[in-house]
């Protein structure tokens, strides 16, 4: 009997739907699992080579520096073609499928994904916060620390630049 060459493939993607859950679902769920933080490689060491050079800090306020990072090590659910309700938050898609676009989720429809300018009227904010619009994100994971709430909050304050 032939054995299709989709049956790996569509099993993997039936477990990873089945652990990040749906964008549509409701149900506060959280287990007590470890927040991935972005990783760092070692450090670079200068010229002389004797005295590793310190690292270059993400720039502050800017998606590709200081935003883009924590929704990569968090969001793992919302990276790829197949996130859920289109939010692909992967580098070089986040802005596009976020920033000025309508919300597909239950009770906030009526609000944008991120509303540039204004942190308190976008949903992204509202479901890190765990405040309102359903589950808070990322679903079945820690929460963001505070310090990353607070830098995707400066972002969007500030215009959320695609930069």
């Amino acid at each position: 009997m032939k054995k299709s060459f989709l049956t790996l493939p569509l099993s993997l993607l039936c477990l990873a739907n089945l652990s990040c859950g749906s964008a549509y679902d409701d149900a506060s769920s959280s287990p007590n699992t470890t927040v991935q933080e972005p990783s760092t490689s070692a450090p670079a060491t200068s010229d002389q080579g004797s005295t590793p050079a310190t690292p270059a800090a993400p720039a502050e306020g800017t998606l590709s520096g200081s935003v883009q990072p924590i929704l990569t090590a968090n969001c793992s659910c919302h990276l790829g073609a197949l996130a859920p309700a289109g939010m692909n938050l992967e580098s070089g898609k986040a802005f596009a499928s976020t920033v000025g676009v309508q919300s597909t989720v239950g009770s906030c429809t009526k609000l944008k994904r991120i509303e540039a300018g204004k942190a308190d009227d976008s949903v992204l904010i509202k479901r890190v916060e765990g405040s309102s619009c359903g589950a808070q994100m990322p679903k079945g994971r820690t929460p963001l620390s505070a310090d990353h709430v607070s830098t995707i909050r400066k972002w969007i304050e500030a215009g959320a630049p695609n930069n």
